[in-house]
Parts: structure tokens; C-alpha cells; sequence
């Protein structure tokens, strides 16, 4: 709140305060629209120092000791040392969770408290951190041009099934307080990334590749979803088994999965009324175990 407040702006977006977790109706919703939440706010402050929610921003709410390595050359000239905050992000308690993916993958600005006790800004086109010599301007020049990097997933109609992949593949390895939350953790992302219904965390329209994914190591199932969804069972996705698609010439990678499906898969979508033709849109209306909203999954 008080580095909003010194932020010039009126209002913060707290989950555990602003989702009402005794409220199954409103609690539903806000997960619905938690993608547009992080999509149209103005910053995302992103706590890589925080163990807990009682964690102080350091340099906020508690001091800070952090060194600016430069070296001055001559009078005109001037050398600094650049600390990419991935490095220190990447094994951090808000790197591990669930939940925190969506916060940091659909935001269109970051401001990061890393745990060298620098703070960076990262958008779409670039990152600026503190350990940049200080002037009278900010030039674009002084900037890491990897931003657009850095936040990584994006609809992108050229690399549809890439996004999908490295999205499962990095939400698998992060945990939750609550396992049965393992598809809303992910709904926004997919939402963005692969436009369409989905099932079981398998969007229809590449369901045959998705389900090619492939385990790290020995896996535990978890209640409630299919066997055959990779939300099914606990561990890390290490890859998808999409080889094939390395061995197809020309277009585009989405190109390529649509030739991919369309010669060498045979799913035929069947539902009460008959055969239906592929299609990005799927309703289910089979058993209520087969549209999993019971507890215990359909294997």
C-alpha cells in the first residue's frame, strides 16, 4: 500500500484480499477474470524477496544494502555490471508458485524486487534495473532489449503450440496450496494462448498433440482429473512427444501442426448426436464423471 501510494496511484490488487474465499459464486468469477485483471492493470509488483505475505518490500517498508558496480574509465566513459533478475527470481518462493505464473506471464509491466535488493522494470520491449549508471535522461540505449522475452507467453497465432507447451511445462513444476486449483491456475494463459474450448487443460483444437506429453519422472495421480491430462497426475511435464513435427518442411509451426493432425492423427470426435467434424469449439454432453465435475477422475 505504501508503495502504491508513492507510485501516485489509488488503487491495489491483493488476492488473497480481493478475491472472496468464502464465496464459491464470487470466487468463480474473480478466476475467470483474473487474465484480464493482470492484462489491463497498470503494474504488476512482483515480491522475489517475499517468504510470506508478512515479507517487507525491502526498500519500501525496510532499508536496503545493495552496491552499484561501475567503474569509471575517463571523464566520458563509464563501465556497469548488469544483474539479470532472472537469475535471482528463478529459485525464489514467488517462482514456485502456481498462481504467480499467470500474475507474471499476462502482466504488461513488472516492477521487480529481486533478492540482490535491486529493483527492475520490465515490459514487453525492454528492462531497465537500478545498477544502470544514473543521468539526467533514461535512454532507450542503456535498456536490456529482452523484455519481450522475459514475459514470455503471448497470443501469438505463428506459435500456438510452443506457448502451450512451455506454459505446461512450467506450471507442472510449480506447487499450490490446493491441487483442485490446478486448471484455474492456468485458465487465463490458456485463454490468451490457445483461443477456444478446452479439455482437461487440452485445448480441442490440437487435442491429439497434447496429448503426447511426456513425464520427468514417477508421477502421482491427483484427484479429480483424467488420467490422460497431464492435470491428472502431480511431477513435472518434462516435453511433448511431438518429434514428427520436426520432420515436416515449409510454413509456419502452426502450419506444420495443422498438417501434423490433419495426415497423421485419427481422432474422430464423437458426441449423443453422432460423428462431429474437428472443430474449436467442443461441447461435452456425455456422463457427468466423462465432463469431470465429480471428484474422482475418469481413467
Amino acid at each position: 500500500m505504501k508503495l502504491v501510494e508513492q507510485l501516485g496511484e489509488r488503487y491495489l490488487w491483493v488476492d488473497a484480499l480481493c478475491i472472496v474465499q468464502d464465496s464459491d459464486a464470487i470466487r468463480t468469477q474473480c478466476i475467470e477474470d483474473m487474465d484480464r485483471i493482470y492484462m489491463n492493470s497498470l503494474l504488476t509488483i512482483v515480491a522475489g524477496t517475499a517468504k510470506n505475505s508478512d515479507s517487507p518490500l525491502l526498500g519500501v517498508t525496510k532499508k536496503r544494502q545493495w552496491l552499484q558496480w561501475c567503474e569509471r574509465i575517463s571523464p566520458n566513459f563509464a563501465l556497469s555490471l548488469h544483474f539479470d533478475f532472472k537469475d535471482f527470481l528463478e529459485y525464489s518462493t514467488y517462482n514456485q508458485r502456481a498462481w504467480k505464473m499467470q500474475e507474471y506471464q499476462l502482466a504488461n509491466r513488472l516492477l521487480i524486487f529481486a533478492s540482490n535488493e535491486q529493483v527492475y522494470f520490465s515490459c514487453k520491449d525492454a528492462v531497465y534495473s537500478e545498477d544502470v549508471v544514473p543521468g539526467d535522461t533514461l535512454e532507450a540505449e542503456v535498456a536490456m532489449k529482452d523484455g519481450a522475452e522475459l514475459i514470455k507467453i503471448q497470443p501469438d497465432k505463428l506459435h500456438l503450440w510452443s506457448n502451450y507447451r512451455r506454459g505446461v511445462e512450467t506450471l507442472s513444476s510449480r506447487s499450490m496450496t490446493h491441487e483442485r486449483d490446478i486448471l484455474n491456475t492456468f485458465r487465463g494463459i490458456l485463454r490468451t494462448i490457445c483461443p477456444g474450448n478446452s479439455l482437461e487443460g487440452l485445448p480441442v483444437s490440437i487435442f491429439d498433440m497434447a496429448l503426447l506429453w511426456q513425464p520427468r519422472e514417477h508421477l502421482t495421480r491427483r484427484v479429480g482429473f483424467s488420467s490422460w491430462s497431464w492435470a491428472g497426475w502431480l511431477g513435472k511435464v518434462h516435453r511433448f512427444d511431438d518429434g514428427s513435427l520436426d520432420d515436416l518442411n515449409g510454413g509456419s509451426e502452426t502450419e506444420k501442426v495443422g498438417t501434423l493432425l490433419k495426415e497423421k492423427c485419427w481422432i474422430a470426435w464423437y458426441s449423443s448426436f453422432g460423428k462431429i467434424p474437428r472443430s474449436t469449439t467442443f461441447h461435452m454432453d456425455g456422463p457427468p464423471w466423462l465432463r469431470g465435475y465429480s471428484s474422482s477422475a475418469a481413467d
